[in-house]
């Protein structure tokens, strides 16, 4: 059965909990138990770092094989094309 379609008293008891919340006791124990209730800094990623990282993306590299194809098959236009296209989307994915 879903929360939303379960009687208060009955949310209250699976969760161990109260209309007024947690008793002091009950906070403590679940702190030892689980931790704090907090979110990790994360590490600042360089904008450098992030543009790179677009280059990782399977559909990138993908294209930029073809790039090479097209390029080394004599298909100037169509390699010309194709980087555009890895441009705009390594720009988006950055942006």
């Amino acid at each position: 059965m879903k929360w939303y379609q379960m009687a208060l008293e009955d949310i209250y008891a699976g969760l161990k909990s109260r209309e007024k919340g947690l008793s002091k006791s009950e906070i403590q124990e679940r702190h030892e138990k689980y931790g704090t209730n907090s979110l990790r800094a994360q590490e600042k990623v360089s904008a450098i770092k992030i543009f790179f990282i677009q280059f990782k993306n399977p559909l990138i590299i993908i294209l930029f094989f073809g790039v090479l194809l097209s390029a080394y098959s004599g298909h100037k236009v169509d390699a010309i094309a194709i980087s555009v296209i890895i441009f705009i989307n390594v720009m988006i994915g950055f942006i």
